[in-house]
């Protein structure tokens, strides 16, 4: 039985007093609902703070469930970019969404650029990076400067790890969920074989067949009429370029024991958007 708790958890709220096990136990205990419960709480601000907040966070986690795992869905961090700011972006027509979106992505890393201290080259991203949001010492208050965070994957589970272990993080390929990634996840968790997913060509994406049909709405997949890649030329290459080092300490995490040559040889491995960053 999976039980999931959607935003119930205030991980992501900053605290000043060190964690005490006993009275967050008290705070946060949700008793099982069945003996084979499976709690899963899914907060994305968890992963929006520098180190010594995640790392806080993390503690408190371990404190209150000392065998806490953490089930981690990675994508192509320039692409999770992109869909952020069409997240933010609040029109109704698919069409002018999409191409707001595109205005709005690239008036986003034109201020990233033009708001670089005087001495960094503006045509290239490097401020702020991974390690400038880990310290927390941002000299700006761009209220979407977190977006750049998010993609720093290495730098923000880097605190999780150090306290849990990486055996304890259980790292999914989101660009293709579906069944090889729900197999991993079933032999992760030690879980009997019963989820099988099938495309669903209507919605775009993949829905439950097994043991249960299940779908997510039609408001899901945020459909698109204009190839916003293709669109964000310049500001692709630009992104990926600023995330090209924290992938290939990704691809370490993931892959600590393959080969780089192999991986880039291989037809649709798991995670095949990193080709992108660390293959030649």
């Amino acid at each position: 039985m999976v039980n999931t708790l959607l935003k119930g958890m205030v991980w992501h709220k900053d605290r000043k007093e060190t964690p005490n096990p006993t009275n967050l136990l008290k705070q946060y205990a949700i008793p099982k609902a069945d003996q084979n419960e499976i709690l899963i709480e899914k907060t994305p601000e968890i992963m929006n703070g520098n180190y010594q907040q995640l790392k806080q966070r993390a503690t408190i986690m371990k404190s209150i469930m000392p065998q806490v795992k953490f089930l981690v869905m990675l994508c192509d961090p320039v692409k999770r970019f992109i869909s952020h700011v069409k997240h933010r972006t609040h029109i109704g027509n698919v069409t002018r969404r999409d191409l707001k979106t595109i205005k709005n992505a690239k008036a986003d890393i034109s201020r990233h650029l033009n708001s670089q201290p005087a001495e960094y080259n503006k045509s290239q991203l490097i401020y702020p990076s991974a390690q400038d949001f880990a310290k927390g010492n941002l000299n700006r208050t761009d209220p979407y400067v977190h977006y750049l965070r998010y993609g720093n994957y290495h730098t923000q589970l880097t605190p999780f790890i150090e306290v849990v272990g990486r055996e304890n993080l259980i790292i999914l390929d989101g660009a293709h969920m579906g069944n090889q990634e729900t197999k991993y996840l079933e032999e992760e968790l030690k879980l009997k074989h019963e989820l099988e997913f099938e495309f669903n060509a209507n919605k775009g994406f993949n829905c439950l067949v097994e043991p249960t049909d299940y779908c997510l709405s039609d408001a899901k997949g945020r459909p698109s009429t204009v190839n916003k890649m293709t669109a964000l030329k310049n500001e692709v290459a630009i992104l990926s370029q600023y995330y090209q080092p924290e992938m290939n300490l990704v691809y370490d995490i993931i892959y600590p024991e393959y080969n780089r040559t192999e991986f880039c040889s291989v037809q649709k491995p798991r995670f095949e958007w990193l080709k992108t960053y660390v293959c030649p």
